[in-house]
């Protein structure tokens, strides 16, 4: 790992934990944030490795500081395992296909469905399965407002890194 990798992926740790601390907005045993939006994006931006620790130590932080200790474990396990779902879809490709491929919105779908997928279950082993239920309506539209917003932040980020003549 470079300097400049570790750096990128410091600040995208940063990144998904603002992004997931701040715009709070409660569902039933938890609350819904903008910060699988970058954690959709960050597999286009970095390694593989880096997506998964920039993704699991973000959220996990946002967990810890945000009073949800419990969520920790599950919330590192769940962000990993969503970068790696469209690192696999996508491969390599990841860094040449267009925004606009069927293949981009399949893979950032999938990983989007296991979010939904890994918490509720979590949620349910935690809380009771009246309650992992009860948390897929909110998880699904933090899954919906994310993807939507992950384009956004895909555009930004290439535009960005096309101008350094480079990707990380």
């Amino acid at each position: 790992m470079t300097t400049k990798t570790l750096c990128y992926t410091a600040i995208m740790i940063a990144l998904v934990f603002l992004l997931t601390f701040i715009p709070k907005i409660p569902i039933p045993f938890g609350y819904a944030h903008l910060g699988d939006s970058l954690i959709f994006a960050l597999p286009f931006c970095l390694y593989s490795r880096s997506s998964a620790v920039a993704a699991g130590v973000g959220s996990a932080l946002a967990d810890l500081f945000g009073g949800f200790p419990i969520w920790i474990i599950p919330t590192i396990i769940i962000k990993v395992i969503m970068v790696y779902v469209i690192v696999y879809v996508l491969r390599e490709q990841r860094y040449s296909l267009s925004i606009l491929s069927w293949k981009v919105f399949f893979a950032i779908l999938l990983s989007s469905i296991w979010m939904v997928i890994g918490y509720s279950v979590s949620g349910g082993l935690l809380y009771g399965v009246p309650a992992g239920i009860a948390m897929i309506p909110g998880l699904i539209g933090e899954g919906i407002v994310n993807l939507i917003i992950a384009y956004g932040i895909i555009t930004a980020v290439r535009s960005l890194l096309a101008s350094q003549r480079g990707t990380i």
